[in-house]
């Protein structure tokens, strides 16, 4: 939906705005985190220092591995996160009407994460455990439940209610049900390995991409330990907050069927937030140096880390001017695709596009999106008695059909077939999508094969 706002405003995939918007969002997440750490301040001296801190480090993660700084969904869910954390703590210190309607503000941020993403569903849930937890009596976390809970449940079913009853007046309710429904369930291939090997694969891969920046969680946890060490325990709300989002989280990477990088992004935005908290901490404690002169240390982090972010922007991520692909001869890529202004791959290779200047020829960019395509590492075909299959069948009908129309309006000048993605394994066909066959047979001229930026094979059409 983001992309497609951008483009509504800017034209087809117009890779500079897109860019732009990016960082834009990246820099609303920033505020977020900074209003988070910030609220645990007791000076306006020390609010700036903490913000700055988390905004550093926040900002560390995202320039270590330039495509967390795209235009993803993890980061848009988080923008929602973080008013939520900041109106769900305040909510905890408040009373009467006031405690209602800030815990209504935040249940609808909670809300409007959640129709982002499906698994931010644990979040609200987790946050209000750990702010009843924090309140230190039974009585206080009661008072809290009766006052603060009815109103946040109606805040976060409101944003998914209301894309329901648009969908319904549209005569779309089962659309909007199997969009809801089907990517949960076909999300993750197959199994490989037991339940305990995929565990330790999963806290191998989660350690290793947490070590390559590993500020934000030695700050985030230097603050719990100082926290627990007090009697009595003394947790601010809003690091009670981050907290139980961030246990939400990693439940929700610890459940999904696969890992990626880029999952974690949530994580460490919310731990950088807390290294900030901690920063507050310190600076609240006698033996810290006054307020103000505390501020210039973490004012030089944050232009440090800007500094990184746009050395990012004007080499594209280290990558200026782009790289030729694996198996790609010169004359290829210099001739073969030279003047091409729209392009189509059956495969997840991004690259393909901005690489070459071309924009894509259809919106359906996924290769299970499409009915006939294998099944692969991030997508298992559902058993055919299960009620999701014709959700998903109906959905891939829509997604072929669209295809075509696509074709016609914008016929694509170079198709790239990843075969792995494309065809099943001893399949005498170029692509097992219905249709897809005949239409290069009529229109393409098969031409040298090359490999996608993973070393997979890749059959090339010129149209």
């Amino acid at each position: 939906a983001v992309h497609q706002a951008v483009q509504a405003v800017h034209g087809p995939y117009p890779v500079r705005a897109i860019k732009l918007w990016a960082l834009g969002l990246v820099a609303l997440v920033l505020l977020g985190v900074v209003a988070l750490a910030a609220r645990g301040a007791a000076t306006p001296w020390a609010a700036a220092g903490a913000g700055m801190v988390g905004a550093a480090l926040a900002l560390q993660p995202m320039t270590a591995d330039s495509p967390l700084l795209g235009l993803k969904t993890e980061t848009l869910a988080m923008a929602f996160v973080f008013p939520g954390l900041v109106a769900s703590a305040a909510s905890a210190r408040a009373q009467g009407w006031r405690r209602s309607g800030l815990a209504g503000l935040s249940g609808l941020a909670f809300g409007l994460a959640i129709a982002t993403k499906q698994t931010y569903a644990l979040v609200p849930v987790f946050v209000a455990c750990c702010l009843m937890a924090s309140m230190g009596s039974t009585s206080r976390a009661l008072d809290f439940a009766r006052a603060a809970l009815p109103a946040a449940t109606l805040g976060c079913v409101l944003p998914l209610a209301s894309m329901a009853a648009l969908f319904a007046l549209q005569g779309r309710a089962n659309e909007f049900l199997g969009n809801l429904l089907i990517y949960p369930a076909v999300y993750g291939g197959p199994a490989e390995g037991d339940a305990m090997q995929r565990a330790a694969w999963k806290a191998a891969a989660l350690a290793s991409d947490l070590a390559r920046t590993p500020a934000p969680a030695l700050l985030a946890l230097a603050g719990a330990v100082m926290a627990w060490s007090q009697r009595p325990r003394l947790w601010t709300e809003e690091e009670a907050a981050a907290w139980g989002a961030v246990a939400a989280l990693l439940l929700g990477i610890a459940l999904s069927p696969i890992y990626c990088a880029y999952h974690l992004l949530p994580v460490w935005l919310l731990l950088a937030a807390l290294g900030g908290l901690t920063w507050a901490r310190l600076a609240r404690s006698p033996a810290s140096p006054s307020a103000s002169s505390a501020a210039l240390p973490a004012t030089l982090l944050l232009v440090l880390a800007t500094l990184h972010v746009s050395q990012v922007w004007w080499t594209e991520g280290g990558r200026r001017g782009g790289r030729p692909d694996a198996g790609a001869t010169p004359a290829m890529t210099a001739d073969a695709l030279a003047g091409s202004r729209t392009g189509w791959v059956l495969g997840m290779w991004p690259e393909f596009y901005v690489q070459r200047g071309l924009l894509p020829a259809s919106g359906i960019l996924y290769p299970w999106a499409l009915p006939g395509t294998p099944d692969n590492p991030l997508f298992r075909r559902p058993d055919p008695n299960s009620p999701w299959a014709p959700w998903l069948a109906a959905a891939q009908a829509r997604n072929l059909a669209q295809l075509y129309r696509d074709f016609e309006h914008t016929p694509p000048d170079v198709v790239a077939l990843v075969e792995p993605l494309a065809r099943h394994p001893g399949s005498d066909r170029q692509a097992d999508v219905p249709g897809l066959d005949r239409w290069l047979m009529q229109r393409c001229l098969e031409a040298p094969p090359l490999r996608d930026g993973n070393g997979r094979p890749t059959r090339l059409f010129d149209c």
